[in-house]
């Protein structure tokens, strides 16, 4: 009976908590329209829409894909650090997509989807919808973490022809450099009944009690010290995503034997670099000491053929403001400054097929 009780009275302060909480952090999508683009196995992905007031001529449409257990405020997030909101004022055309699983997307067979998933049904789903939507054969495209994984492995694929530009912001190239991950990894068969269940609502129930000083706690996700204590609060109540089984199982796959990451259908993972003539920007984090140290980012550097290429390590040596981690490459207290104003520039430098080869690096 007391067991009960206690049950009864927990579920409710948890009840209370959301209510209030809900109030304080919840974020609002000020998107000008939503579609959805329909995958070929029928999932149902939301794709939010920025119209600029004032469109720069010529400019192809902006593709914004948000990383690993994440959804569209990952890249919307609020007035002052949406980067779709940046780049619409600055007279771009700007998708962005939810990965299905994510946001408002929904549906497309098991709940236990993968990473293939994402690169050969929702991503082509979304190109089309963009395509039918503006004309436009080909879009630039940007993704933080999971969201550049996804243009790596989409290089290897016939949907290579329809990238122009890609930006990525701590998306790794390859597991050979994450020790931490490879620990992780080798308990995945203990906790993989758990993984994937209940991502999204312990982040929601954890969100009201996040200070400062719990900061280095989060070191794995991003540098605390670089974020607001409000952002991360609303980062952890409106951001986070369950994480499909499939998905996790995969990327374990690929930790464990050090690989890069990869569709299921290329043998290869490194091959297809020798033929990337996009151009092409990697920005990594000083401080990304887990999932996307700068050196598993340099690799895509190195190995990428493009003529037209740029790293950038966000670090205080490189004359940024901290040493950036992985989550608050968007969302650091000076990420509108320092992070937006990058990736804006290269996709105006590369606007154009015929723009003069530039090979840079500032790591």
């Amino acid at each position: 009976m007391t067991f009960v009780l206690l049950a009864a009275l927990g579920l409710l302060l948890a009840l209370l908590l959301r209510s209030f909480a809900g109030r304080r952090f919840r974020l609002e999508t000020n998107a000008d329209a939503i579609f959805f683009a329909t995958t070929s196995d029928g999932a149902r992905l939301a794709v939010h829409r920025y119209l600029p007031s004032a469109p720069r001529a010529g400019e192809l449409p902006v593709v914004l894909c948000h990383g690993l257990g994440a959804n569209r405020f990952n890249l919307d997030f609020d007035e002052r650090y949406s980067f779709a909101r940046y780049l619409r004022g600055r007279g771009y055309d700007v998708f962005v997509m939810e990965l299905r699983g994510a946001g408002l997307s929904h549906g497309g067979g098991p709940r236990s989807h993968t990473f293939d998933d994402h690169v050969e049904r929702d991503m082509p789903a979304v190109l089309d919808l963009v395509r039918s939507l503006t004309g436009a054969e080909k879009v630039n495209w940007v993704g933080h973490s999971l969201g550049g994984i996804i243009a790596y492995a989409a290089l290897a694929t016939a949907l290579k022809d329809r990238l122009h530009a890609i930006a990525t912001l701590g998306s790794p190239a390859t597991f050979a450099h994450q020790r931490f991950l490879r620990v992780m990894a080798f308990f995945h068969p203990l906790v993989r009944p758990f993984v994937g269940v209940a991502t999204a609502l312990p982040a929601r129930l954890f969100a009201p009690f996040f200070v400062r000083p719990l900061a280095p706690v989060f070191s794995l996700l991003a540098n605390g010290r670089n974020l607001d204590a409000s952002v991360a609060r609303r980062a952890l109540w409106n951001l986070v995503s369950d994480v499909s089984p499939g998905v996790i199982a995969q990327f374990v796959g690929w930790i464990k034997k050090r690989s890069a990451p990869h569709i299921s259908a290329q043998r290869e993972p490194d091959s297809h670099w020798a033929h990337v003539d996009q151009p092409m920007l990697f920005i990594a984090g000083q401080a990304d000491w887990a999932l996307a140290p700068p050196a598993a980012v340099r690799h895509a550097f190195y190995k990428s053929a493009s003529a037209q290429k740029e790293i950038i390590v966000l670090a205080k040596k490189n004359g940024f403001s901290a040493d950036y981690g992985h989550g608050d490459l968007v969302l650091g207290e000076n990420a509108p400054q320092e992070v937006f104003p990058l990736i804006e520039r290269f996709l105006w430098q590369h606007r154009r097929l015929e723009v003069a080869s530039e090979t840079r690096r500032v790591a």
